[in-house]
């Protein structure tokens, strides 16, 4: 019943609507962040093309030097596969709750749940497989983010020739959290 379950969720395009918008935003949120200072430099050198195009030029050289890769909390928020980016809100996290609900709509929407209902008719057994189900589909989904995040805060330190102040400990803190 375990496997029919994570068929189920596999193959579902909602799942794969849900992975690509997550995987593009750890991508893009990633390579941001670690050129974040080089890009506020970009905007402040856009001003003096555009006069008031940007805000960029009211940010103090200490704040665009806090941003920089090279501090701890830079790298934590690059190597976090959950990390909002300080918006707010993180896509893995939404994409995992959009996830979890259109899986368990998903059966009472096409009629499902009855058939499943009666193959299995202890209801906290069939509950208990959609949760493992749903549960190993999203602990199956951080492992590439990890993989990611990981990547693109070498590359990022690697580029910018800036040495990694976490070490492996804060790392797999970071990644199992």
């Amino acid at each position: 019943m375990l496997r029919s379950e994570l068929l189920r969720i596999r193959t579902s395009r909602a799942t794969a609507a849900i992975a690509a918008v997550v995987f593009a935003e750890a991508v893009v949120g990633g390579l941001v962040v670690s050129f974040l200072p080089g890009i506020l430099k970009a905007l402040i050198r856009l001003n003096d093309v555009i006069p008031n195009a940007t805000q960029a030029d009211r940010m103090s050289p200490e704040t665009i030097d806090a941003l920089r890769l090279g501090h701890e909390n830079v790298q934590a928020t690059v190597a976090d596969p959950a990390g909002g980016f300080g918006l707010g809100f993180s896509a893995a996290v939404i994409g995992a709750v959009v996830l979890g609900a259109f899986y368990v709509t998903n059966g009472y929407r096409h009629g499902s749940i009855a058939l499943n209902a009666l193959v299995q008719p202890s209801r906290i057994r069939l509950l208990g497989v959609k949760a493992a189900a749903l549960t190993i589909t999203v602990l199956a989904a951080c492992l590439p983010l990890v993989i990611v995040r990981a990547g693109i805060l070498a590359f990022a330190a690697a580029a910018q020739d800036v040495g990694g102040t976490l070490g492996m400990a804060d790392l797999a803190g970071i990644w199992l959290r």
